[in-house]
């Protein structure tokens, strides 16, 4: 389970830096609701603020992303058929232990996979910055990993306290 973590962890904010560029040419992030899009901030501007990012610049990371994005989401789509994969092998009546292991070991390979993919763009993105504009964002990561262990811990110590 502590590899898992440890897996999770780099891909949420990969993903988290990943989803801010995403939404840059957005209003706001899509959401099932169109008040909640209205309110949500967009991120990319956030972030180009804080980076203090050249219009240039932004539209280089733009078509980056725009490369990418297609590969980006065939390996996600893999990854969550074969976690749906995993979990119907892991929850039959009588499960076959081979059948397990190769669906997890599948399923790893998958993210693994994303997880080179999405460090890729990130390395693609991040030879577009300055190195002032890389430290900037480096410190963020480290404020995002400490907000997100934070959240997690108190996740976890709930489900504890409730066990």
């Amino acid at each position: 389970m502590y590899s898992v973590k440890r897996l999770i962890t780099p891909i949420a904010l990969v993903a988290m830096f990943t989803t801010t560029l995403l939404a840059q040419g957005q209003t706001g992030i899509r959401t099932h609701s169109a008040n909640s899009a209205q309110q949500q901030p967009n991120h990319l501007a956030v972030l180009a603020k804080a980076l203090n990012l050249s219009d240039a610049q932004v539209t280089s990371i733009r078509d980056t992303i725009k490369s990418q994005r297609p590969e980006l989401k065939t390996m996600g789509q893999d990854v969550k058929a074969k976690r749906q994969y995993l979990k119907a092998a892991a929850s039959a009546a009588n499960p076959n232990p081979t059948a397990v292991g190769n669906a997890f070991l599948a399923l790893r390979a998958s993210q693994a996979s994303l997880k080179a993919g999405r460090q890729k763009l990130q390395a693609s993105i991040r030879s577009v910055l300055t190195p002032d504009q890389q430290k900037s964002m480096d410190a963020l990561k480290v404020v995002a990993r400490a907000r997100y262990a934070r959240f997690h811990r108190f996740g976890r110590g709930a489900t504890q306290m409730g066990s």
